[in-house]
Formats: structure tokens, C-alpha cells, sequence
């Protein structure tokens, strides 16, 4: 997986924190990251189970951690590349990425 697919794949966690992905949320993504590349990612993250996504997230993390430096900087890439809302608010996607990755890495 690139850097772009780990970023893709936390963005489609985030989204399913609630155990679904709606069709806003799904439409976003989408318009940050291509359709293709969102469809992929997914068919890798609906195939794993829970233990397997913090698996994934760790190994991502370890393999781009020197280009990342550090879980605030990846946030900070979060919110910075894939935004979202334009509307300035934290959503619950933001916050779920970032108890899951204080909790994970």
C-alpha cells in the first residue's frame, strides 16, 4: 500500500466508526481520493476483521513513520490532504482517528 492508500484506508475507518460508511461520508472520500483508489482500499478493509485493521494501521504506520514523523504529524497530514468537511468543524471521523491512532501507535 502507498502512503496514499494507508491515508485512504484510516479516512474509510474513521467513516465506519459508527459500523457503517453512509453515502456522505462514502461521496467525500471519494472526492479526495478517486474512486478507484476508494475501492480498493475498501475491498482490503471489508475483507479484514477489527484485529487485522489495528494490524494494518500499525504496519503502515511503521513503514512510513521516517516520512510521517511522529501520530501528530500524521493527524496534521489527515486534516491537512483529506479534509473532510469544508466547514471548519471537527467531525466524528476526526475524532474517532484520533483516539484510534493515540490508542494503536
Amino acid at each position: 500500500m502507498t502512503y496514499e492508500d494507508f491515508l485512504t484506508y484510516l479516512l474509510i475507518m474513521g467513516a465506519q466508526a459508527d459500523l457503517k460508511v453512509t453515502e456522505d461520508e462514502k461521496a467525500l472520500i471519494i472526492q479526495k481520493v478517486g474512486e478507484e483508489n476508494f475501492v480498493r482500499v475498501k475491498r482490503i478493509f471489508d475483507r479484514q476483521n477489527d484485529a487485522q485493521h489495528i494490524d494494518t494501521v500499525t504496519e503502515l504506520y511503521q513503514k512510513y513513520s521516517s516520512d510521517i514523523g511522529g501520530k501528530e504529524n500524521l493527524v496534521k497530514a489527515l486534516r491537512e490532504s483529506f479534509v473532510l468537511g469544508n466547514d471548519g468543524k471537527e467531525h466524528v471521523m476526526d475524532r474517532y482517528m484520533l483516539m484510534m491512532l493515540k490508542k494503536i501507535l
